[in-house]
């Protein structure tokens, strides 16, 4: 690959409109089909496409603001001078990915994510989680480092760390899936569907698409004031204004996993496969 760093300010509005159109590390998980990934194929070759906007929540708002004072820590711990950078693949200017950090030398990337589950996920496990390993895969492919410093903050401030190698057999496997990604989603999809061009339908899909908008952002300020609800609460069961605040306890149970710790196989004449037609907007 001919790679090439890009000299643009994270978060800036150049930045942002350079990013448009292209698989960066954020979403090739989701390009890749990793479980636990944000979001779909089909929603991120929307994103990718132009025809649906990603959602930001506050918490990913709280995660940019958070960052410098991560890269600071890193700084100290590592002893190193290390800042933002941003790399494009020039043979594919498809692939772009921005990091969080790179030592002067270039043989050291850095992410930074704050993230009580993360800061808990390196704790336990001793590395990311498998979307985030993607991530830092995708980056260290882009840039040339070697060595990625992952460091996860939670909400107290305090920091976990580790360090992931570059995996070529990794890196191989997912810009395999990629490719197929690519063929099967952003340039597949136009050989096997037709256009609806008639007025009338098209008006109605426009206002699907500003209704499906308008409720997420209606979702977005809900769940806001639910958690605002939730913690003027404070643990007890209270009522205000006709709302409930309780607790609620589900319980679950994970077939797939009951059946593949017991080594289990479902017989063919169980597995049902049935079509439904949806539609995405």
């Amino acid at each position: 690959m001919k790679r090439k760093q890009i000299h643009l300010e994270q978060g800036s509005k150049e930045w942002l409109d350079f990013r448009k159109g292209k698989i960066t590390g954020s979403i090739v998980a989701s390009c890749i089909g990793i479980k636990g990934a944000f979001h779909s194929k089909e929603k991120i070759a929307d994103f990718i496409k132009g025809l649906d906007e990603p959602f930001v929540s506050e918490a990913m708002k709280e995660g940019t603001r958070q960052e410098q004072s991560i890269r600071e820590y890193a700084s100290k711990h590592t002893g190193l001078n290390i800042a933002p950078a941003v790399f494009i693949d020039e043979a594919n200017p498809l692939f772009l990915a921005s990091l969080d950090g790179l030592s002067e030398d270039g043989t050291i990337s850095f992410e930074f994510k704050y993230s009580n589950k993360e800061y808990e996920q390196i704790l336990s496990k001793g590395k990311p989680s498998e979307k985030y390993i993607a991530q830092v895969q995708f980056g260290m492919h882009l840039s040339g480092a070697g060595l990625c410093e992952f460091y996860a903050k939670n909400d107290e401030g305090q920091i976990a760390h580790c360090e992931l190698s570059y995996d070529e057999n990794y890196v191989s496997d997912m810009l395999a899936k990629i490719a197929v990604f690519v063929d099967e989603f952003l340039f597949g999809e136009s050989k096997s569907q037709k256009e609806l061009i008639d007025d009338e339908i098209v008006q109605k899909a426009l206002r699907l698409r500003d209704l499906n908008a308008q409720l997420k952002e209606l979702e977005s300020e809900a769940k806001e004031l639910k958690a605002q609800l939730i913690a003027a609460a404070g643990g007890v069961k209270s009522v205000c204004a006709g709302v409930s605040i309780y607790p609620m306890t589900r319980q679950s149970i994970d077939y797939k996993g009951f059946l593949n710790q017991s080594k289990l196989e479902v017989p063919s004449e169980f597995i049902k496969e049935s079509t439904s037609w949806q539609v995405r907007a």
